[in-house]
């Protein structure tokens, strides 16, 4: 059973809980995004949130934004790669799991 500030964060943010409506949890990061810019966690978090909601693109774009922050941060490649794979780029999606594996070497 989660504690009741679990719940009320669950709640407020639209945590990852199975019955979560992901179409609101980009919203959450929004904000988040726009109290502390420079952390990539969060451009990464609303990156595969895209990606349950099937917009590839906007994945994309927040795994890139993620990396610019912090090039090392390796699940936005691992993100951008997913999302490069929901949009049929196998290439591309190939070479972030590639650099992936040397960024975590």
């Amino acid at each position: 059973m989660a504690s009741r500030g679990r719940r009320y964060y669950l709640k407020r943010t639209g945590g990852f809980a199975p019955h979560t409506d992901h179409a609101v949890v980009p919203a959450a990061y929004d904000a988040a995004i726009a109290l502390n810019p420079g952390v990539a966690a969060y451009y990464s978090n609303r990156a595969i949130t895209h990606v349950r909601l099937e917009n590839y693109g906007y994945a994309v774009a927040d795994a890139n934004k993620a990396l610019a922050v912090d090039k090392t941060f390796v699940k936005a490649y691992y993100r951008r790669a997913t999302a490069h794979m929901g949009l049929l780029k196998f290439k591309e999606a190939l070479r972030d799991l590639r650099t992936l594996v040397k960024v975590r070497a």
